[in-house]
């Protein structure tokens, strides 16, 4: 089972999803409403229900990681680095920044080969480059087949 905590239903993040093998086998975590129209088939809870969820956990923003390092029950925990967010920020509090990507317990996945050599040689090397959505690659990530 692979959850992933979102805050925008992004459409990249919609069509990975119905593009892998297995979609049933796909949560997501999120305080926002889902936009209409949406996939019924597509299961969707309240962020604070990830607190018991036991299966594979993915971040897509640096909020959702900050929650993801505080959870004890994912099996794995990945936070999908697709962009540089803490560049727009006002300021920047490395120490925060650091807490996220340079969690022990988080595995960094690179939105491209840009971010990939950017977060290597600021924070730790990320495991794996993943231009699109592609729950397929994470579920191998995840040694869950």
């Amino acid at each position: 089972m692979i959850g992933i905590l979102t805050a925008d239903f992004n459409e990249s993040l919609i069509s990975g999803i119905e593009e892998a093998t297995n979609r049933s086998e796909v949560i997501l975590f999120s305080n926002n409403v889902a936009p209409r129209p949406f996939p019924t088939w597509l299961s969707v809870m309240q962020i604070q229900r990830s607190y018991n969820f036991n299966g594979s956990l993915v971040a897509e923003n640096i909020a959702s990681a900050e929650i993801l390092g505080s959870l004890i029950y994912p099996k794995k925990k990945f936070f999908y680095v697709k962009t540089l967010e803490w560049m727009s920020l006002p300021n920047i509090n490395y120490p925060a920044l650091e807490n996220v990507y340079n969690n022990d317990g988080i595995d960094l996945i690179a939105g491209n080969l840009k971010i990939y050599k950017i977060l290597e040689s600021l924070f730790k090397k990320p495991i794996a480059v993943m231009e699109n959505w592609d729950l397929d690659g994470i579920r191998g990530l995840t040694n869950e087949h």
